[in-house]
């Protein structure tokens, strides 16, 4: 599942008007190299209680409008979408490229690769944390490379425990943050009885310190094993 809230160009509070949210599911092959395939299962829309509905409506439809240009653009089905590999063109990286990395088992050389795989400079810290979130979602590393991604999230400067802890899609979880003082922060989010991953999500801290407003957020539900992909 993946949900992004969008607030207009200009606007002065920095608060979205209206949530925008879409359930995808995967279908990763035992070959990593064949087709995977992501399908669309549904998507809504709501608009925040104290926005104008016809202001929301009308930028709910120009955001549509581009979705299927980006798709129409690049030939795609906007339900299905397939790709040898997992290289999605929404993709931050694909699992071929993934796959190529033998990762270290020193989580401060791990980290390293996660920064060189992430490639920014403006936010690091922020992308390295957004980066091993996905690399932590079923399919794309094992196990053990996952344990030294945790190590290797550990050693992020400026990474810390929350305090409390979260609501995430209605379930309980403890998160670990990254705040670089541009006004956001990026969270990671576990399950706080399994100790799994759940997803993460970008905060916008307002500059009078009052709670924060989700600007994203993006977890994974469950998975099975199935002898076929639609």
């Amino acid at each position: 599942m993946h949900g992004q809230q969008l607030a207009p160009d200009g606007a002065a509070d920095g608060r979205p008007d209206w949530y925008y949210s879409s359930i995808r599911e995967f279908y990763i092959p035992a070959d990593r190299s064949a087709e995977w395939v992501t399908r669309l299962v549904g998507v809504s829309y709501e608009h925040a209680a104290d926005a104008d509905a016809a202001l929301v409506a009308a930028d709910i439809e120009a955001f549509q409008a581009r979705e299927a240009e980006m798709y129409e653009g690049a030939g795609l089905d906007p339900a299905y979408e397939r790709a040898a590999g997992g290289q999605f063109v929404s993709a931050q990286f694909s699992p071929q490229e993934v796959a190529r990395i033998e990762w270290s088992q020193e989580p401060a050389v791990a980290l390293q690769q996660v920064y060189d795989l992430t490639g920014v400079n403006v936010g690091r810290e922020m992308g390295a944390l957004s980066t091993i979130g996905d690399l932590l979602q079923p399919g794309v590393v094992d196990a053990a490379t996952g344990a030294v991604l945790l190590e290797a999230a550990a050693l992020i400067p400026g990474i810390r425990l929350l305090d409390a802890p979260v609501d995430f899609s209605g379930r309980q979880g403890v998160a670990i943050a990254v705040d670089e003082g541009t006004g956001y922060e990026h969270q990671l989010v576990f399950d706080s009885e399994t100790g799994l991953p759940m997803g993460s999500r970008a905060i916008g801290m307002p500059v009078d310190g009052t709670g924060g407003t989700v600007l994203w957020e993006s977890s994974g539900y469950s998975s099975a094993v199935v002898g076929f992909a639609p």
